[in-house]
């Protein structure tokens, strides 16, 4: 009895060492703050900001991939969760769709796709 008590203090002492931190996470970035973005069809949105890159899922938006822009509809110099951003292609100015932001997660360099 003493042994299973034991063991269970144990992995009730280790489940926290293994567990990972939180990302950390933004509600908003300022524009001033954008230094490059790039859009990943798969996994989101990428800003390079002050302190490093961070992405923003967009509820997996359908129309985020390479080679397209986005324009926010904020009035406000920043992108913040809810916001609406629309996708177009630069070149026809042509609209493919719009989506709304989510929280900006913080991600390692390695992590952000490469350049469009």
């Amino acid at each position: 009895m003493r042994r299973l008590i034991l063991a269970a203090s144990l992995s009730m002492l280790a489940a926290p060492a293994l567990a990972q931190p939180a990302p950390e996470t933004r509600t908003c970035i300022d524009n001033r703050e954008i230094r490059n973005t790039r859009l990943d069809k798969d996994s989101g949105l990428y800003v390079r900001a002050v302190g490093g890159w961070w992405r923003n899922k967009a509820g997996n938006c359908p129309v985020f991939r390479p080679n397209t822009a986005i324009r926010s509809t904020s009035t406000l110099n920043r992108k913040c969760e809810n916001d609406v951003i629309v996708v177009f292609d630069p070149l026809s100015q042509m609209e493919l769709g719009a989506c709304t932001l989510d929280k900006w997660e913080k991600v390692a360099d390695d992590a952000v796709p490469k350049g469009n």
